[in-house]
């Protein structure tokens, strides 16, 4: 009888002579059947749909890839870590040509699927094939194939995001683009502060809307049967579809739009944010007189046009985080500094507008950026200069420590 003992973390070994008949039973193969270990058993293998389609993203800070992606997946997959016995050890890799992906596992609010995406390549619009494996299941592998992507050319993004606040039940609304007509809509609203198994952050709505939707009331339960909470920091993708013949998805742009409930007050122009935690706007700057931007709070922030915008007419801090702000800004060789109290307005119509500018807090508080329920709102408008459809493309750019250095 082989004899074995307990170490201090619960594991085993073997005691001298036993440890040395071990080596005997591995060596010749006659290895007794009731020490094989067998895999934990699992439920048999079962697949739904496969699915291929071009998927283009903004930036984002979701832990979402970025940018022209061909997505890969099934849904349906059982056993998997939320149902079925067994399901923590299934797993899924798609592959075609010398390209292989691990497919992750996504489950709450949208439902059971493993999905992934590779960049986008001509040379990738075949169909991929998927293995599914469980060493607990009797049908493993369990391989599947997914539709083709074929030619398909890219879907332009949604535009001019607001948030008409109400508390936490907000309004999210969007522009799509002139001339673009997509056969469908979809909405995913992530939570930032709460991570899927994959790392990314957690999915706790999904949508399917109509072709011709604009706007969207976010309820207060969501699929997942979560709310929003005040002072949470979330994103919604808003999700323009172009469909297959057969109706299955082909491609789709991806907005994703960083937003915070805010209980009252105008329409706020929602910014899609990457990991560089820049704050990148996309709006028509002649919709109206002036505009509200409110990224989470900081010790200040570095306000920058784009290529070919409009320039800054003005700007107005209305958020008190307990102190007087500092402006400041270039016109020429010369640096202006202007020292602004909450609520006040400073024009730059006398320096024929301004392409930049910083406003930073005089007496920042440590434990400002904690500040959650006290976003970063500023009021600003645009220098017409004639231009029938000028967009504000340009970014916003949190200054995180006191002495201003980004």
């Amino acid at each position: 009888m082989i004899k074995a003992a307990k170490t201090e973390t619960g594991k085993h070994f073997l005691y001298g002579e036993t440890f040395a008949l071990l080596i005997v039973l591995i060596w010749s193969g006659a290895w007794p059947a009731s020490i094989v270990m067998a895999a934990d058993p699992a439920d048999p293998l079962v697949a739904g749909t496969t699915f291929t389609f071009r998927d283009i993203r903004t930036p984002t800070q979701t832990g979402f890839f970025i940018g022209d992606r061909i997505a890969v997946g099934v849904l349906d997959v059982k056993p998997n870590p939320e149902n079925g016995s067994g399901g923590t050890n299934t797993e899924a890799t798609a592959s075609q040509g010398d390209v292989s992906t691990t497919l992750e596992f996504f489950g709450g609010a949208l439902g059971s699927q493993y999905v992934n995406s590779v960049p986008f390549q001509p040379s990738l619009t075949g169909s991929f094939e998927i293995t599914i494996t469980n060493p607990g299941s009797v049908n493993t592998p369990l391989t599947v194939v997914t539709p083709s992507l074929g030619s398909t050319s890219l879907v332009p993004f949604a535009t001019d995001g607001q948030l008409l606040p109400n508390g936490l039940t907000p309004r999210v609304s969007w522009t799509i683009p002139t001339s673009f007509y997509p056969d469908s809509i979809r909405l995913f609203i992530f939570d930032l502060a709460r991570q899927a198994l994959d790392g990314s952050a957690l999915v706790i709505h999904a949508e399917n809307l109509s072709a011709a939707s604009t706007f969207y009331d976010i309820p207060a339960i969501m699929d997942s049967g979560d709310s929003l909470q005040s002072g949470g920091r979330y994103e919604i993708a808003v999700m323009l579809q172009k469909n297959r013949a057969d109706g299955s998805l082909l491609s789709r742009s991806r907005r994703f739009y960083q937003f915070s409930p805010v209980a009252s007050g105008s329409a706020l122009e929602l910014p899609s944010v990457g990991p560089d935690n820049i704050f990148r706007f996309d709006f028509d700057a002649t919709k109206q007189d002036s505009f509200f931007l409110d990224p989470p709070p900081a010790f200040g922030y570095q306000y920058d046009i784009g290529p070919g915008d409009p320039k800054f007419q003005s700007i107005r801090i209305l958020t008190d985080l307990g102190s007087d702000y500092m402006l400041t800004f270039k016109f020429g060789p010369r640096t202006f500094k202007k020292k602004l109290a909450p609520g006040d307005l400073f024009d730059f119509s006398s320096f024929t507008g301004i392409e930049s500018f910083e406003i930073r807090l005089l007496r920042p508080k440590s434990n400002v950026q904690s500040d959650t329920n006290k976003l970063f709102l500023s009021e600003v408008s645009f220098v017409s200069e004639g231009t029938a459809n000028a967009r504000f493309t340009g970014t916003m750019t949190p200054i995180t420590v006191g002495n201003g250095s980004k």
